[in-house]
């Protein structure tokens, strides 16, 4: 592309230069606003009148103040990208069948309390965030959403989900932390085949939960529900695991590509895994019904955090203590009654030992470990 100058102030009126010009810096400035922030009650008439808009940021801004602004929009039908997060809306009077090429969809931190009409017919939208508002209800059929990948629900009210989310063959992510669902299922064989991240944390479900079909799942988050049964086992992709503060008393995974478990807060009493988690890094199983270590524990050499405390173990193997990657070991509130008798090839940082029940310390044990604990608590009391 070309610009031709013609004149100026300090060149003659027959001259002319020719200069080179990035399109892509041009289209730039025609096809993206940003606004963030600006406490705008109103649309400014240069973003309205916009048609070549492709992507427009309104968030953070004080649009729901005054009654419709946001339908001043109506004719910027070329939009791949609209973010109205944080603007004090309770509706949004657009029909985003007029947004076809619609991409990214942005609704955070409002007030609405149901979805706006057409956005679960847009074929090209991938991402659709619509935390913190007062949802109670989503529309029943989502299947034309073909292209979705990330779906965003946090922090809203709704008590169920509808069943045709599953269908979404494209989806990545669902997160629907901090609702009221009760119930999830049951899911139909090749349920959101690519769902690699799903968020049920701070809901209200109980019993059993069988997330089977979900094989591509990496990071699964149920804590804080009341789950007594969780169906994982055939997750063989399953990096993070977050179960804190259920109901569960046995846990079984699969466990080849386990990097984190966060199962604090449970009744547990077994975890099995059917492959031993070699890259398994952090171990929370503190707050249960132990009164064994996994017998997997000792082989899963990656460990620098094992967490397990208050538990009512009397036993921990003595190679847990020679694991050369294993940098805290917090073993307060149990039942201990004696450690390994040599710990000469300790590497630990720290290690918790409080409210046992030791008779007495292993040999020279301070001199072993001296200059190798940074953080060592134990009390007279187990003594």
């Amino acid at each position: 592309m070309t610009i031709v100058f013609s004149g100026g102030n300090n060149r003659s009126p027959n001259d002319t230069r020719i200069l080179s010009v990035d399109i892509n810096r041009v289209r730039n400035i025609q096809d993206e606003v940003k606004l963030s922030g600006r406490d705008l009650a109103t649309i400014p008439e240069y973003v309205r009148r916009n048609i070549h808009l492709r992507i427009l940021d309104l968030s953070n801004n004080s649009l729901g103040r005054a009654e419709d602004v946001v339908s001043e929009l109506c004719d910027l039908k070329n939009l791949t990208r609209l973010n109205l997060s944080v603007n004090e809306l309770k509706n949004i009077p657009l029909d985003f069948t007029s947004f076809p090429f619609l991409e990214v969809l942005c609704l955070a931190g409002n007030e609405l309390e149901y979805l706006p009409e057409g956005i679960t017919s847009l074929h090209r939208l991938k991402r659709l965030h619509c935390d913190f508002n007062h949802l109670g209800s989503l529309p029943l059929d989502w299947s034309s959403l073909v292209s979705l990948t990330s779906l965003t629900l946090s922090n809203n009210r709704l008590d169920q989900l509808p069943t045709t989310v599953w269908t979404l063959q494209c989806l990545e992510v669902l997160n629907l932390q901090r609702n009221r669902i009760s119930v999830i299922g049951p899911l139909p064989e090749g349920a959101a085949s690519r769902l690699k991240e799903l968020r049920l944390s701070w809901n209200r479900l109980s019993g059993t939960l069988d997330l089977s079909p979900l094989v591509n799942i990496s990071i699964l988050d149920v804590s804080h529900n009341d789950l007594e049964d969780l169906e994982i086992s055939k997750l063989y992709k399953l990096e993070s695991l977050d179960v804190r503060q259920n109901a569960l008393k046995a846990l079984n995974l699969e466990g080849s590509r386990l990097r984190t478990l966060q199962a604090d807060g449970n009744g547990l009493e077994i975890i099995t895994c059917k492959q031993v988690p070699l890259y398994l890094e952090k171990l929370d199983i503190s707050h249960n019904n132990f009164e064994y270590l996994p017998e997997w524990i000792t082989e899963a050499k990656s460990l620098h955090t094992i967490l397990a405390d208050h538990n009512h173990l009397s036993h921990v193997p003595t190679e847990i203590f020679s694991c050369c990657n294993l940098m805290d070991l917090r073993l307060n509130h149990n039942f201990l009654v004696k450690l390994p008798d040599f710990l000469t090839q300790c590497h630990m940082k720290s290690l918790s030992l409080q409210y046992n029940k030791f008779e007495k310390l292993p040999y020279n044990f301070f001199w072993h470990c001296h200059g190798k604990l940074l953080f060592f608590t134990i009390l007279m009391k187990n003594f």
